[in-house]
C-alpha cells in the first residue's frame, strides 16, 4: 500500500488517499477505473520502486467462467472425480484442468436470528384470543389463568466475518470452472483421503491441494496454492473473496496473452 501511495501521488489528480480507497485488498489486479494515461503514469511510478506491473484495457480482462459448487471429490491416478449431489461421478482428467486457484479466504455472511415477544395479558386472566375463538360455545369455562402469549418474533440481522478454505479448479478453454469450500474436518470432501485424513480441516484441505496439483503439474496456481503446495498452509490468505478472484482474473489473463 505504502508504494501505490507513493506512485498515486505523482499522478496529477490523484493523491495518496484515493490509493488506499481503490487498491485497498488489492490482489493480481491492482488498480481498476483508471484512464490509460493515469495508468502508464501509475505503471512509470511503480517500475521506480521496482515493481513490475502490466496496463491492461479493462475490456480484454476475462470473465470468469461458470461455477459448479461440489462437495466430494476423489484424486485419482487418471482424473479428479467429480461428485454430483445424488453421488454420481465423472472424471476431468487432469491435462484439462487450466489453473488451481485456493487459499484462506475471507468471507462476510449475515445471520438472521429471531427472539420471541411476550405479548402483554389483558385484564389480568381469561382465555388468549385464539383459544375465545377456538373454544367459544363449547361450554368449556372461562378459567382465571393467564392469557396464552403467542410469540412475534423480533428479526436481527448481524454481519459475520471469518475465514474459509476455498479450492477453484478451472478447465482448459476457461468454459467452467469447479469450487470447493472447507470448513469442517470430516466434510465429504476429504473422504477420499481414507487413512490420511485428520482431525484436522487444514491439514486436509492442504492434502487435498497438492493431491490436485501434483496431479495436474501442468496448471497455473495462484499464490495460495503454491504455499499449500510446498506444505505452508499458513503463509497466504486472501482478505476477501473479491481479492481472491481479481487475482484469479489477472492469471487468466495472462495464460491468454
Amino acid at each position: 500500500m505504502e508504494q501505490m501511495k507513493a506512485a498515486f501521488r505523482g499522478v496529477p489528480g490523484l493523491t495518496s488517499v484515493d490509493a488506499t480507497m481503490m487498491c485497498k485488498n488489492s490482489m493480481g489486479i491492482l488498480v481498476r477505473g483508471v484512464n490509460q494515461e493515469e495508468a502508464q503514469q501509475i505503471h512509470s511510478a511503480l517500475a521506480t520502486q521496482g515493481v513490475e506491473t502490466e496496463v491492461a484495457d479493462q475490456a480484454s480482462l476475462p470473465v470468469l467462467p461458470p461455477m459448479r459448487h461440489v462437495t466430494q471429490v476423489e484424486c485419482t491416478a487418471d482424473a479428479l472425480m467429480i461428485y454430483d449431489p445424488v453421488g454420481r461421478s465423472f472424471p476431468l482428467e487432469w491435462k484439462d484442468i487450466m489453473l488451481v486457484a485456493a487459499g484462506r479466504v475471507g468471507v462476510i455472511e449475515f445471520k438472521r436470528t429471531s427472539t420471541p415477544t411476550v405479548l402483554p395479558m389483558e385484564g389480568g386472566g381469561g382465555l388468549g384470543i385464539v383459544d375465545e375463538f377456538l373454544f367459544k360455545n363449547s361450554g368449556v369455562p372461562n378459567l382465571n389463568v393467564p392469557r396464552t402469549a403467542y410469540a412475534d418474533p423480533n428479526y436481527e440481522t448481524t454481519e459475520v466475518h471469518h475465514q474459509r478454505w476455498m479450492a477453484e479448479v478451472v478447465i482448459k478453454g476457461a468454459g467452467l470452472r469447479y469450487n470447493m469450500e472447507a470448513e469442517q474436518a470430516l466434510q465429504p470432501l476429504f473422504l477420499y483421503l481414507g487413512n490420511r485424513r485428520t482431525d484436522d480441516a487444514t491439514e486436509n484441505f492442504k492434502m487435498l491441494v497438492q493431491d490436485i496439483c501434483q496431479s495436474a503439474p501442468e496448471a497455473a496456481v495462484n499464490r495460495g496454492a503454491y504455499y499449500l503446495r510446498e506444505g505452508n498452509a499458513t503463509a497466504f490468505s486472501y482478505p476477501t473473496k473479491n481479492a481472491f478472484y481479481d487475482e484469479m482474473v489477472w492469471l487468466l489473463w495472462k495464460l491468454s496473452n
